[in-house]
């Protein structure tokens, strides 16, 4: 079971992080970015889409794959490069990736999820946007954009993966930070700081 649930994790991660990064282009049209930092930017991009969207939708497991899938299609089509040459620039980050992915297998909920967390990504699944909804009860009264994405994450009829966008900010995060310091010639964490 836990070889499965660790494919379907990293298949996931995969197909997120390509489309993510496809949205992130949206932005980052004009300007030369590298593909971390254009994961970030689709995250911004994404978490209005679904916000948009979720005014007169739920968000369905369907709308959440029509937006990871329009995502790669935007990811492959503005990457004239093949993905091999992509994977092999970007071996070593892989293996830091995979090097973090114990972190998510053995810690998938933290404190407040079924809590905060939960309850909205249940709501977001099975209705459209609430008015009021803060007054029905107190986990809503203080909303993120970030609660927006995490329906998206919703795999498999159960809530495992709900979290799967925080690993990969966290994750990416740390390799976009190692690449930092690792392109700086005078080796000074001053600088990255």
């Amino acid at each position: 079971m836990i070889i499965l649930e660790t494919v379907i994790f990293l298949f996931a991660s995969l197909v997120s992080v390509l489309s993510l990064n496809g949205y992130g282009k949206i932005i980052a049209f004009k300007y030369k970015k590298n593909f971390l930092e254009e994961f970030f930017l689709g995250f911004m991009v994404v978490a209005f889409i679904v916000t948009f969207v979720h005014f007169f939708f739920k968000i369905s497991f369907y709308i959440a794959i029509g937006l990871l899938f329009i995502g790669l299609i935007l990811f492959l089509k503005n990457h004239k490069s093949s993905l091999t040459k992509l994977y092999k620039s970007n071996l070593l980050y892989l293996i830091i990736f995979m090097i973090l992915v114990p972190i998510y297998i053995s810690q998938k909920y933290h404190e407040d999820f079924g809590y905060y967390h939960l309850p909205y990504v249940i709501t977001m699944i099975e209705e459209k946007i609430i008015f009021g909804l803060a007054n029905a009860n107190s986990a809503f009264a203080h909303n993120s954009i970030w609660l927006n994405i995490l329906p998206i994450f919703y795999i498999n009829e159960n809530y495992d993966y709900v979290l799967i966008a925080t690993f990969l900010i966290y994750s990416v995060f740390i390799i976009y930070s190692f690449s930092l310091i690792n392109k700086e010639k005078k080796k000074q964490l001053v600088i990255f700081f």
